[in-house]
C-alpha cells in the first residue's frame, strides 16, 4: 500500500508545481499589459579594456533604424528581434535583452576583442578579432594591439568584411598559398598572445614577403621579422614554422643577455638557425 501512495502523492505534488507555475505567469502576463517600457539601459560589458561600442551608438542604432523601444508596451516587446538586430552589428559579438520588474529594457552587450591590426603596402587596413572576424578601423578609438606590416596578400579583398574562413572553394583554390600563411600568421598571433611576455613585449610583426600585389598569388612562403616594444633590436623569425622552439630559443637568449648592449645598440637578432643565435649589428635601426 505505502508504494502506491508514495506514487499518488508525488504525483499531486507535480500537478501543484505545474498549476502554481502557470498560475504565475499569468499573474506575470497580467501585471505587464499595458505597462510600457519607461527606460533603456545598455551595458557594454567589456568597455572597460575596448570602447569600440558604446551605449549611446547603441541607441543610436534604433533612433536611425526607428526602432522604437522607449513607451513601447511591454507585452508587444520581442527581445528576441532586438537581440538579432543588435547581433547583426559588425562588432557585437553577444546580445543579452531583457525586461525587469520596474520596466526598464535592459540590454548587455559583449563586443567582438580585436588581437591584431593588419596595415600592409598593397591597401589591407583591418582588424582580425579572437574569433576569426574581419572588421574594419574605428574612426573613434584606437585599440592597443599589434600591428602587422609588410607586402602580402591575406586570402580575401582588401574591402572584405566578415569570418576570413568562410571562403568559397573557387577563391580557395585560387589563393590557397595566401590561406595557408594567413592561418600560420593568426595562429602566431594567437601565440603570442597566450604568453605573458610576449604579448605585452611584441608591437609589430613586419612580413618579408613576395605576394603580387592582385593578392592572387605568392611567389614564396613569406618571413617574419618582430619589433619589440624595448630594445633597439629586430628578431627575425623567418619562416611561421617550429614557433615554439623559437620562441624559447628568444627567451633563453634574452635571459642570458641582460646587462649587455643589446638593449642600446641597433642589433638584428636572427632565430632561423638551429640551436644558435645569430646576433649582428645593424647600421642603423630598421624599426618601421
Amino acid at each position: 500500500m505505502k508504494r502506491p501512495l508514495i506514487i499518488i502523492s508525488s504525483m499531486l505534488v507535480w500537478i501543484f508545481i505545474i498549476l502554481y507555475f502557470v498560475l504565475a505567469s499569468n499573474l506575470s502576463a497580467n501585471r505587464q499589459r499595458g505597462r510600457v517600457i519607461d527606460r533603456v539601459d545598455v551595458v557594454i560589458k567589456d568597455s572597460s579594456i575596448q570602447r569600440i561600442i558604446t551605449p549611446s551608438m547603441v541607441l543610436a542604432w534604433f533612433s536611425i533604424d526607428k526602432f522604437q523601444l522607449k513607451n513601447m508596451e511591454i507585452s508587444k516587446l520581442n527581445t528576441m528581434e532586438v537581440k538579432e538586430f543588435l547581433e547583426r552589428r559588425r562588432f557585437v559579438k553577444k546580445a543579452s535583452v531583457y525586461v525587469d520588474m520596474v520596466g526598464t529594457l535592459n540590454i548587455e552587450i559583449e563586443q567582438r576583442r580585436p588581437i591584431a591590426r593588419f596595415n600592409t603596402v598593397n591597401g589591407y587596413n583591418f582588424y582580425i578579432t579572437e574569433d576569426n572576424y574581419i572588421l574594419p578601423l574605428q574612426s573613434h578609438e584606437v585599440i592597443y594591439v599589434p600591428i602587422i606590416t609588410g607586402n602580402f596578400a591575406p586570402p580575401f579583398s582588401a574591402k572584405f568584411i566578415g569570418d576570413w574562413r568562410v571562403q568559397s572553394s573557387e577563391v580557395e583554390k585560387k589563393t590557397s598559398e595566401n590561406y595557408k600563411f594567413f592561418k600560420k600568421l593568426i595562429n602566431f598571433v594567437n601565440v603570442t598572445r597566450e604568453d605573458l611576455f610576449l604579448s605585452s613585449h611584441i608591437v609589430q610583426i613586419n612580413v618579408l614577403g613576395r605576394g603580387s600585389m592582385d593578392g592572387t598569388l605568392l611567389l614564396k612562403e613569406s618571413e617574419v621579422e618582430l619589433v619589440p616594444r624595448v630594445g633597439n633590436h629586430v628578431i627575425r623569425l623567418g619562416k611561421l614554422d617550429e614557433i615554439d622552439r623559437k620562441l624559447k630559443k628568444l627567451m633563453l637568449f634574452y635571459d642570458h643577455s641582460s646587462g649587455n648592449d643589446l638593449w642600446n645598440t641597433p642589433t638584428y637578432i636572427n632565430l632561423e638557425y638551429n640551436g644558435q643565435v645569430v646576433c649582428t649589428k645593424m647600421k642603423k635601426s630598421k624599426k618601421v
